[in-house]
């Protein structure tokens, strides 16, 4: 998990050496209108102000949890057997939710193509 944090650490499987193919669909950044610009990117959605000393607090920021779609179940399912599981048992892993979490009221990250071919 630390290295997923770490934007400068190559993760294999996952951002480095053939990202797996259930991996390809997860926390795309998506906007309601479907365009991105640089300033859509900025982080207003509330997760996290300003402490004592600089220090960042955390907040609640925006998230909307939701079912998965048919897209993003196929996808998920697509690979998962090299890790030892069934699709079955992949879905009982996950749940059978998942969230898309905003960045702003109109950019997010979500598990799916946000509607792109």
């Amino acid at each position: 998990m630390a290295a997923l944090l770490d934007s400068e650490t190559p993760v294999e499987g996952v951002t480095a050496d053939g990202i797996r193919k259930e991996m390809r669909i997860i926390a795309l950044p998506c906007h309601n209108n479907g365009k991105i610009r640089a300033e859509d990117l900025a982080i207003t959605a509330g997760w996290g102000h300003a402490g004592q000393g600089g220090v960042t607090m955390p907040a609640r920021g925006k998230v909307v949890e939701r079912d998965y779609t048919e897209e993003e179940k196929t996808a998920l399912a697509g690979n998962i057997t090299t890790l030892g599981l069934s699709p079955e048992e992949a879905v009982a892993c996950l749940g059978d939710t998942t969230f898309d979490i905003y960045l702003n009221d109109h950019t997010y990250w979500q598990n799916n193509n946000c509607g792109r071919p």
